[in-house]
């Protein structure tokens, strides 16, 4: 399905945006940029090819006619959990030099206060994981750790954990190591790393 054609990153040329669907279920829509110049040509869009979200994946943050590029990882869909629990992290691009580059800018947040950390653990439910999660670990607490991640605030993760996860629970250290595991799977992992500095390395 072809969505239109018009300069949507300020360089001159007109777009056209494509949607491409598999069929599958909870997932297998793919966007496709393509520069409508002489030459129709595919745009690179970070993570492969494509980017893959049922969203429409373009987003004018800044109000000026330019379209900020909005992905979605999905590194932990059906990670311990059913698709309806799994977190995402986003993450923005901007069009600079005739290609889109990660913009830290647009998600890079504050550290959290140690009051902030605290209220945010005390939102957790333990007693009510999800039984399909991990050891009984609800799917809120990855997905803070993702949030974490995904703001540029992963140096947190310690404090947080240390505040958040039960001190009578067992198997703290082999969760982390697991979720740790399956975040180098990330196809966007170096933009995260830029982002979190040596906090994720």
């Amino acid at each position: 399905m072809v969505h239109g054609c018009s300069d949507i990153n300020g360089d001159s040329i007109p777009e056209v945006i494509a949607q491409e669907f598999s069929g599958g279920a909870h997932c297998c829509t793919t966007w496709h940029i393509f520069s409508a110049g002489p030459t129709l040509r595919e745009i690179p869009t970070p993570g492969g090819s494509g980017n893959q979200d049922e969203v429409f994946p373009l987003v004018d943050i800044g109000h000026d006619g330019k379209f900020e590029l909005r992905v979605v990882d999905w590194t932990f869909a059906y990670w311990n959990t059913g698709f309806a629990y799994s977190p995402v992290v986003m993450i923005f691009y901007v069009w600079r030099d005739g290609q889109y580059v990660f913009a830290p800018e647009l998600i890079r947040r504050p550290h959290l206060s140690p009051e902030e950390l605290e209220r945010m653990a005390q939102k957790l439910s333990w007693d009510d994981a999800d039984p399909t999660s991990f050891e009984g670990v609800p799917t809120t607490f990855w997905a803070d750790l993702l949030d974490l991640i995904g703001t540029g605030n992963a140096d947190q993760i310690d404090v947080f954990t240390e505040i958040a996860w039960p001190h009578a629970k067992a198997g703290k250290e082999r969760f982390l190591a697991s979720f740790r595991e399956q975040l180098r799977k990330s196809p966007y992992i170096a933009d995260l790393r830029s982002l979190n500095g040596a906090a994720l390395l």
